[in-house]
């Protein structure tokens, strides 16, 4: 899902760093892939960030990120969050709703991207 932002950091000449424990396919040779336990560290010298989560798996996440205030500073880090959007997208029903900071939001109409300080 995020493999379209992979030409334009090419464009800009960014460094390219694949974070994941899945296959990662088909990539240009110049993209770099680290398994999930280095998240952290690429956090931290990153100069941006995109990030593709499930909703069910954003505890996970704040987990990973938890009492390492240096890491989200540092980075501007952006999140996909991934959930079911059986209303197409209208926010009628609900389904996607997210809590942020004690404030419902609605993937489909407020996101479905983040900032990752929100989420935090």
């Amino acid at each position: 899902r995020l493999l379209g932002l992979i030409p334009l950091a090419l464009k800009q000449t960014a460094e390219i760093v694949l974070v994941s424990d899945r296959e990662a396919g088909e990539l240009p040779e110049i993209v770099e892939v680290q398994p999930l336990r280095a998240l952290m560290d690429v956090l931290q010298w990153s100069d941006y960030s995109a990030v593709d989560a499930e909703r069910e798996n954003l505890s996970r996440l704040k987990e990973m990120l938890e009492g390492n205030p240096q890491v989200t500073a540092k980075s501007d880090a952006q999140v996909l969050v991934r959930a079911l959007m059986p209303c197409g997208a209208l926010a009628d029903c609900g389904v996607c709703a997210l809590s942020l900071r004690h404030e419902w939001k609605m993937i489909c109409k407020d996101g479905p991207v983040f900032w990752l300080k929100e989420l935090l």
